[in-house]
């Protein structure tokens, strides 16, 4: 290790020193001081590999935590891997199948871009660049001083992706912190953009816009004590998303819903009315939690199914001849991964005050989708065996009521004696 160059002046020394590094094809650490704070900045081969800045984003480790699909305690036992075996995080994180090459790639862009862009803000800045004369084992994760919106020319068009429609639920709709306009699995335009608007790194957790909205549901929203997240599909593969604070939850999610998703227009029909109740047409399990759901589903003329999914992966329910069990049984089996979504998915910026629902004891989720039949509710249940409650919905009903329904269902289960379950 070497120490090769040395300045001290205005910002305009550092950028050109960099500049000079890569023209060079050099290998090594820049090292940035100033009274504002410290930043290193890698480079293997002229290109850079890595940067990190006088200020450590949490919101960049939480967007990487979601993206490999990590917890708090995995994320952090990897952390300490690449610390002991001095490991570059982001390869050990592809080489591990966790994330792929394009995302990883997007990643590194974003956090160099925000650590360049938080150097160009350094009044006066001294600099150390230590030479390692290695090359890079994997040069696709490495990144052209070009390729940055901070040295590359601005665009030439300003027509946004999404015609608006960001900036406009961002906006209009109470209590949303971010919004996304997404192309089959990449972010095309958010708000808050990224640094300087390059590479933006989907906020929206992949795994829940595959197993949703590019899955043929028409909207979603999954509600934790943390926030809410809701999409909604505008075809061709195209799906806009947001993050809103918990206590808009149901505003913001009936904001959107109302203006992208069309209702079902059919009037409700009273075929299958016998003396004020409506019997189930099929019924699938045995048992008093079978008999409570049929109870319930009797007096609910707005249902067309409840059932129960088992902690064991089975399930019970009931429901009426216009959707088929096996219908029910296909959306909840490519639904129920929503509720697995990290918990970091539904924070919000850190400057948002609000007291975190989870904090207070409401730890469990709910989910509301939109598929072609039909409405979909769902939440978590705190009763021993069973994971969650599922109902389905005519599309003519309004959103609050199969939130009702739903709210109503759960405490009606909840209250039935444990020995009769």
């Amino acid at each position: 290790m070497e120490a090769s160059a040395r300045q001290s002046g205005q910002i305009s020394g550092a950028i050109l020193n960099l500049g000079e590094l890569v023209r060079r094809g050099s290998s090594g650490e820049l090292v940035c001081t100033s009274t504002q704070g410290l930043i290193r900045v890698h480079l293997r081969g002229g290109r850079l590999a890595w940067a990190t800045g006088a200020r450590p984003s949490s919101e960049f480790s939480r967007s990487l935590r979601a993206l490999a699909g990590l917890s708090k305690s995995q994320f952090r036992r990897i952390l300490e891997e690449c610390r002991q075996g001095r490991l570059p995080l982001l390869e050990t994180l592809v080489d591990r199948g966790l994330l792929s090459v394009e995302r990883a790639r997007a990643v590194l862009v974003q956090q160099l871009e925000a650590v360049l862009n938080e150097l160009a803000r350094f009044e006066r800045v001294d600099l150390l660049f230590l030479q390692r004369n290695r090359e890079h084992e994997r040069p696709e994760l490495t990144v052209e001083l070009s390729d940055l919106a901070l040295f590359s020319e601005p665009a030439r068009s300003t027509v946004r992706p999404s015609s608006g429609l960001v900036h406009r639920i961002c906006t209009e709709v109470s209590g949303v912190s971010w919004v996304e306009f997404i192309q089959g699995e990449t972010v095309i335009e958010q708000e808050p953009s990224g640094i300087l608007g390059r590479a933006p790194v989907g906020r929206a957790p992949i795994a829940l816009v595959q197993h949703t909205l590019l899955d043929g549901a028409e909207f979603v929203a999954l509600r934790s004590g943390r926030g809410a997240l809701v999409g909604v599909a505008l075809g061709e593969q195209r799906t806009l998303w947001c993050r809103v604070s918990a206590s808009a939850a149901f505003r913001a999610a009936a904001a959107v819903h109302s203006s992208f998703v069309a209702a079902e227009p059919a009037p409700f029909s009273s075929s299958g009315w016998v003396d004020g109740l409506y019997p189930p047409s099929w019924v699938r399990g045995k048992g008093p939690l079978v008999s409570a759901l049929g109870d319930f589903f009797h007096r609910s003329p707005e249902l067309l199914a409840a059932f129960v999914l088992l902690s064991n992966g089975d399930w019970v329910g009931v429901g009426d001849g216009s959707l088929s069990s096996a219908s029910c049984e296909g959306i909840v089996g490519r639904r129920a991964s929503a509720f697995q979504v990290p918990a970091d998915a539904f924070a919000g910026p850190q400057r948002d005050s609000e007291v975190e629902l989870e904090d207070l004891g409401f730890r469990f989720r709910s989910l509301t989708t939109v598929e072609e039949r039909a409405w979909c509710f769902a939440t978590e249940l705190d009763i021993e065996g069973v994971g969650s409650v599922w109902i389905f919905v005519r599309r003519s009903a309004r959103l609050q009521v199969g939130w009702s329904a739903l709210g109503a269902l759960a405490c009606f289960l909840e209250a039935l004696p444990s020995h009769s379950l």
